[in-house]
């Protein structure tokens, strides 16, 4: 990274520091801005938690979800603690020892939940769905991929499926980078409906990032980590209704990371509820700068920002 006055050198393009590290660029689209209610650091007893999806459990449980492991957490809150403990979910826990995932590798995203209850997650590195049944079984959803393959990367299979969501009859993938897409699928067939992306003018890359996805009353929620946004989206246009920032609240002195890159976005996991947006950060096992000795992931509670 090199830095001239007020401008960045990043990935061979100069481009103004001011859209990364302060204020954000001014988007295309209706924009509001969330407020942070509360936030949690997430303890978990198996080190490291490279936190990736988060959501609502059939029993009204938190649910998140870590990339290295096939196994589901649920967040236990404390009255009045800023902390909450991550507790492996008995349901949800799959022992690869015993049971053929079927790839040697793995890399477990974001989390989605359908009408009936099931839980599925999307599976980064072998390009794949699976979803919970039974207690300790998984299986991996057969879908014909063809038509979308186009947009995925031959170099790099950490820019494959970050987000999943299921609504409306459908489920949703986001490609995460390189090109990126969301592609749409009849949750009922699992053949691909079509796929689509946008722009926002507010980000320096050329393609759009997506790290996480769900659904809510009826529209399609996007997680556009590198520009500290959420895309709300109606699915059948395909196309943004509005923005909702949450720049300052990543930023701020006491939540930020000392990510790689300065600018990067940390957010992975996204849960709409109402005027409720839960945020969850993968902070790839970085520090806070607030204080070193933190590299637990975070947990957001937040709120539309309400006017003056």
């Amino acid at each position: 990274m090199y830095w001239i006055s007020k401008f960045c050198v990043v990935l061979g393009l100069v481009v103004p520091c001011s859209s990364m590290l302060s204020e954000p660029a001014t988007a295309r689209f209706p924009t509001v801005v969330l407020e942070l209610e509360k936030s949690w650091r997430l303890d978990s007893k198996v080190g490291r938690f490279d936190a990736s999806g988060i959501e609502r459990g059939p029993d009204g449980e938190l649910l998140v979800v870590r990339d290295s492991e096939l196994a589901v957490y649920a967040v236990r809150f404390e009255k009045d603690s800023d902390v909450a403990a991550l507790v492996k979910h008995a349901r949800y826990s799959v022992d690869k020892r015993k049971l053929d995932v079927g790839v040697r590798r793995f890399d477990v995203e974001g989390l989605a939940i359908d009408a009936k209850g099931v839980l599925h997650a999307c599976d980064e590195h072998a390009r794949r769905i699976l979803r919970f049944s039974s207690r300790g079984r998984i299986e991996s959803i057969p879908m014909d991929l063809s038509s979308v393959e186009s947009f995925f990367s031959k170099q790099d299979r950490n820019a494959s499926f970050e987000g999943i969501a299921i609504g409306g009859g459908r489920l949703f993938l986001a490609n995460e980078r390189s090109r990126g897409r969301l592609i749409e699928f009849d949750l009922a067939s699992m053949t691909v409906r079509g796929s689509f992306t946008f722009r926002t003018g507010a980000t320096v890359w050329p393609d759009t990032h997506f790290s996480g996805l769900d659904w809510y009353d009826g529209k399609l929620f996007a997680l556009l980590r590198e520009e500290q946004a959420i895309a709300e989206i109606d699915p059948e246009s395909k196309k943004i209704t509005q923005l909702l920032r949450y720049h300052e609240i990543e930023f701020d002195k006491e939540f930020r990371y000392r990510a790689l890159v300065p600018f990067f976005g940390v957010m992975e996991g996204l849960l709409v509820e109402g005027d409720v947006f839960w945020l969850l950060a993968d902070n790839n096992g970085q520090a806070l700068y607030a204080d070193p000795s933190d590299s637990r992931a975070s947990l957001f509670k937040c709120r539309l920002r309400t006017q003056d």
